[in-house]
């Protein structure tokens, strides 16, 4: 049973295949869980949701793709952003 906190959400694009999240898979999303550099998170970015690795370097947030055909995202201080929910498991849709 998954708790209260936790939500389900449609993965959408190939930016995090190399982690094993590909179109159509389902992830959950635990909105009470701590985010910790190199949790994987549903980010909102300037109002746009985002599946990454979420990684601080040097005092920055770093949105990590687990593609190499998408570049880091790094957050600036001026962006809308807010961390949404630390991604617990996914379901493979066949």
């Amino acid at each position: 049973m998954w708790p209260a906190s936790a939500s389900t959400m449609r993965v959408a694009g190939e930016s995090m295949t190399g982690a094993g999240f590909f179109p159509g898979d389902i992830a959950v999303v635990d909105r009470a869980k701590p985010v910790k550099s190199g949790c994987i998170v549903v980010a909102c970015l300037n109002g746009e949701f985002t599946l990454k690795r979420y990684l601080l370097k040097r005092g920055k947030v770093v949105l990590h793709p687990e593609n190499p055909a998408f570049p880091d995202l790094t957050v600036p201080e001026s962006a809308e952003f807010e961390v949404w929910g630390v991604v617990t498991c996914s379901v493979r849709m066949l």
